[in-house]
């Protein structure tokens, strides 16, 4: 991994510009911890309308890829996230706080319009 690089504004907004980002940074607001399984179904259930049990695996893959390669790398190479592929855990980074209040405000107003998200 490289070294964090501390979030400007322009790559603050760029990070919260993917909803599964925020959604992911928005778990991580109300659970401090998570495991990379549960964030796959939560996200993909999300995604697709559907309740946890009901999630396909094709879904399930599709989110875990795009978490694995794209998501969490970008969050991490900016010190919002640690994670761990051996132990599949995620977790704040020194960076977590400064995005923090922009995350839980963003999620709260989309959950008051629409409570959807869709896929990016």
């Amino acid at each position: 991994m490289t070294t964090a690089q501390s979030p400007g504004v322009d790559h603050r907004y760029d990070l919260l510009a993917a909803s599964r980002r925020r959604h992911l940074l928005s778990l991580l607001c109300e659970r401090g911890r998570l495991d990379l399984e549960t964030v796959t179904i939560e996200l993909a259930a999300r995604e697709t309308g559907t309740v946890d049990e009901s999630v396909s695996e094709t879904a399930r893959r599709r989110v875990r890829v795009a978490l694995v390669h794209n998501h969490l790398p970008r969050l991490a190479d900016h010190g919002v996230v640690a994670y761990d592929l051996q132990t599949e855990t995620i977790v704040p980074d020194e960076e977590f706080e400064a995005l923090e209040p922009t995350v839980e405000r963003l999620c709260d107003r989309v959950s008051a319009e629409s409570g959807s998200g869709a896929a990016d």
